[in-house]
């Protein structure tokens, strides 16, 4: 009896040693944020190949398989690094994971947001063309004909500040004979600063305003001979010395990742999840800068527009998409 138990329990922890295996071979090590042209997978045990989509996770076991002129951008679960592969050829994912031993603690933080972007738009990726096919024009209501191009809450970090704005057709004619009024006002609607212009943005350096950190502050645009009536005012503030300081410190930890369009999609996540909506909007369209022809990269940016209110910006990014595609 007692040797028919312990085999029994031979058997279990002989069991339990194989499931644990399969789950460490199976285990998910990258997710991919980026394709384009002939990218293909491979699973353990399976001889055949197939088209690798953006949002799928790939296994430590895994092998992919880049095109002549493709492209495949990679996300490492773990430490949060991004890898882009544009040579052809064959890769052992077991082999790439030994290039990400390295941890980066910031990486690591908004992996799952970048990551969570990208699995819940995979299907569009698919056939973007198709997806976008009933685009149309969306523009964000505004009380009056002047609509900043920022969104509706904003932090800073950077002393040197750009506010830009889009007017249509009846406030340009207008703007070419009295200009704008551009305000910055203190949360109890008092003035603090007011500037005329005739272009379509002020940049300006807010220390000098002594600007109190940590304090929230308004800013609005108005057509100078305004007879619609006047702007919504934009919130925005100037973030306080601590929380600066902290932002920094992480930043040095981007700094030391390779410039590729990957690491400025998990920067530009980054600075969304501090509130730093401009310098958020700056990294994305260094990434699409960096690869014009990766439309998940144009449709990330989209969706960050659509998720600040800012889907007048997300129309014309999506459309510039679909025209990259027709090239």
């Amino acid at each position: 009896m007692r040797k028919s138990m312990k085999a029994i329990q031979k058997i279990c922890l002989l069991a339990a040693a194989l499931c644990i295996s399969a789950s460490l071979s199976a285990q998910e090590v990258f997710s991919v944020l980026a394709t384009k042209g002939d990218v293909q997978l491979q699973r353990k045990g399976e001889g055949t190949w197939v088209k690798v989509f953006t949002g799928s996770k790939l296994n430590k076991t895994d092998n992919i398989k880049v095109g002549e002129d493709a492209y495949v951008g990679l996300v490492h679960l773990k430490s949060g690094k991004a890898k882009e592969i544009r040579n052809p050829g064959t890769i052992s994912l077991s082999e790439l994971e030994k290039q990400m031993s390295a941890n980066s603690s910031v990486g690591s933080k908004v992996v799952a947001y970048v990551t969570q972007d990208v699995t819940g738009s995979s299907g569009k990726f698919q056939d973007y063309r198709k997806s976008m096919a009933n685009l149309g024009s969306i523009e964000r209501a505004t009380k009056g004909t002047v609509t900043p191009e920022l969104p509706r809450k904003t932090s800073f970090i950077d002393s040197i500040v750009t506010f830009n704005w889009v007017t249509d057709k009846r406030a340009r004619e207008a703007a070419k004979q009295s200009g704008y009024v551009f305000e910055i006002s203190n949360r109890m609607g008092t003035p603090i600063y007011t500037k005329e212009t005739k272009d379509t943005f002020v940049v300006m350096n807010v220390e000098k305003l002594n600007l109190k950190h940590g304090e929230h502050y308004y800013w609005r645009v108005n057509l100078k001979d305004n007879n619609g009536g006047e702007e919504d005012a934009q919130p925005f503030t100037i973030l306080d010395n601590n929380t600066r300081k902290s932002i920094q410190h992480d930043l040095k930890a981007f700094n030391e990742e390779e410039p590729n369009p990957l690491n400025k999609i998990m920067l530009a996540r980054y600075y969304e999840s501090k509130d730093l909506i401009m310098n958020a909007m700056k990294a994305y369209q260094e990434a699409i800068e960096m690869a014009p022809d990766v439309v998940e990269y144009r449709e990330l940016y989209a969706m960050f527009l659509d998720r600040h209110e800012m889907s007048f910006l997300a129309n014309k990014v999506r459309q510039e998409a679909v025209a990259s595609l027709n090239k």
